[in-house]
């Protein structure tokens, strides 16, 4: 039957009655723990903690700070004024209604004659579509030149 006690963490540990007096690693908090003899395990183990069991924080000024003066539970806490919730707020009056006004109907004006381009300026001109065609080439002319280098090595090897 395995010595069963309980680490500082909590962690049920039950290890075998040869580990008794050894140090082992808690699974849990990862902290080196004494397995105790027998008869001591089951005196020392503390009991197991309660479902409903005590708070996460053992002082209650906690919920006093955050709740205004309340403690654990939605009590008043000792020494503290129980205040009123504010009254809710007083709806306000809607705005006066914006009159509508009828515009009278105009004609769409007549479309223009579109512009004439200017000339490009003289030179090589580059547009972002030419570009991009030559970045492309440029990669797959690098790319070819790189294969066909690895190629050449092999063989001359």
């Amino acid at each position: 039957m395995p010595i069963r006690f309980r680490c500082n963490c909590g962690q049920l540990l039950g290890i075998a009655r040869r580990k008794a007096g050894s140090t082992v690693r808690c699974p849990s908090c990862q902290k080196d723990v004494l397995v105790p003899a027998q008869a001591e395990a089951s005196a020392s183990a503390p009991p197991p903690p309660e479902p409903g069991g005590p708070a996460l924080f053992e002082r209650d000024d906690f919920d006093d700070l955050l709740q205004g003066g309340m403690s654990m539970g939605g009590v008043p806490a000792r020494g503290s004024a129980v205040q009123a919730p504010p009254p809710p707020a007083r709806p306000q009056p809607m705005p006066p209604a914006v009159p509508v006004v009828q515009m009278e109907a105009q004609p769409w004006p007549a479309p223009a004659a579109p512009a004439a381009r200017p000339a490009p300026p003289p030179g090589i001109y580059l547009t972002p579509g030419r570009a991009t065609v030559l970045v492309v080439v440029a990669i797959l002319l690098l790319a070819l030149a790189f294969a066909s280098g690895l190629i050449v090595g092999l063989f001359v090897l």
